[in-house]
């Protein structure tokens, strides 16, 4: 689970937005949408953890999975250009409905991803949200 203090600084990105870092969308990876349509603070709230744990990620995918009982499975994976620092190439975050409650973190075993669904838990997730994102353009950090 994400720390309650960390997880209450993210709280404040609730708010829907166009994108809540500023990026835009590229389209290396085909955006794709379904429904049910994620809840409107599920991008914010799991791109603030996300940027927390990894914050040089500058070029990402964003997946959004949602299953039967309101539960919605979140992974980002970074696309590093060449000479970039990379943090964590996949993250994954489990949210239940409630938007106040902190996430799970699911270990990478219990998880599996296919085309267009998930599974973890025991529970199957469906792809409702896909789109890889690309931050402010500007001069690749040195690597470290």
């Amino acid at each position: 689970m994400v720390p309650p203090p960390l997880f209450l600084l993210c709280a404040g990105r609730l708010a829907a937005s166009a994108e809540p870092d500023g990026s835009r969308t590229v389209g290396v990876v085909p955006p794709y949408q379904a429904q049910p349509a994620p809840p409107s603070w599920l991008r914010g709230a799991s791109h603030c953890l996300a940027v927390v744990r990894s914050p040089h990620a500058r070029h990402y995918v964003y997946e959004a999975y949602g299953d039967s009982r309101g539960q919605w499975l979140v992974r980002y994976l970074e696309l590093p250009a060449a000479g970039e620092r990379v943090g964590l190439i996949q993250q994954v975050f489990l949210f239940g409905s409630d938007p106040l409650q902190p996430p799970e973190l699911p270990g990478a075993k219990d998880v599996q991803f296919r085309l267009r669904e998930a599974r973890c838990g025991g529970r199957e997730f469906r792809l409702v949200d896909r789109r890889d994102l690309l931050l402010r353009a500007g001069p690749v950090p040195p690597p470290r």
